[in-house]
């Protein structure tokens, strides 16, 4: 059994091509109460379906919800990435998405134990996010797939069996040190 919903539109294309059609016929015979009918019918019948059809789209790959972040993150993302003042309003709207949307799929072992006083759990999700961005393109990001990352004290980022090793420091170093063209490579790429 196919566990993906249809959409079957083949015939509600049909119920609605008949439906338009019908309306000048009814005209044309001095039916016009009927057409009006018909008429409001078919756009009533047509939002619902239309309301149906996003429904379904929206859940069909069972994404997870972009994270918002609030002005104290973007605070966070200038004092981590000194670059990040210098970006336009509709650059930073992107990036903001761009992260938020690399967040969602993310998992962060153990935050509070390696970064113990050095950091919060948001604020290291947040820079992680970031160089996820640098790391991915968008559309690399399978919003259905959890990524899962354990802080290590190895130098890079390392794949893994469990997931994959980020160090901080390197992590946090490497954004005070990019650039505003570097970042907006990977966030329109």
């Amino acid at each position: 059994m196919n566990s993906k919903p249809s959409f079957r539109f083949v015939p509600w294309l049909i119920f609605f091509f008949s439906a338009l059609i019908s309306i000048p016929v009814f005209i044309l015979l001095d039916l016009v109460v009927i057409a009006k009918c018909v008429g409001i019918l078919t756009t009533v019948i047509l939002a619902v379906m239309i309301r149906f059809w996003l429904h379904l789209l929206r859940h069909r790959n069972n994404p997870k919800q972009r994270i918002a972040l609030n002005q104290n993150d973007t605070f966070e993302i200038l004092r981590m990435m000194p670059c990040f003042g210098e970006f336009s309003v509709s650059e930073k709207k992107d990036l903001l998405h761009r992260v938020g949307i690399t967040l969602s799929t993310m998992e962060i072992s153990d935050p509070g134990s390696y970064a113990q006083g050095k950091i919060s759990s948001r604020n290291l999700a947040i820079a992680i996010g970031i160089t996820m961005c640098f790391e991915t393109t968008l559309k690399d990001v399978n919003s259905s797939q959890t990524y899962h990352f354990v802080l290590s004290d190895k130098p890079g980022v390392l794949p893994t069996e469990n997931g994959v090793l980020v160090n901080l420091e390197e992590t946090l170093t490497k954004l005070k040190g990019v650039t505003k063209v570097e970042v907006l490579q990977f966030v329109n790429a």
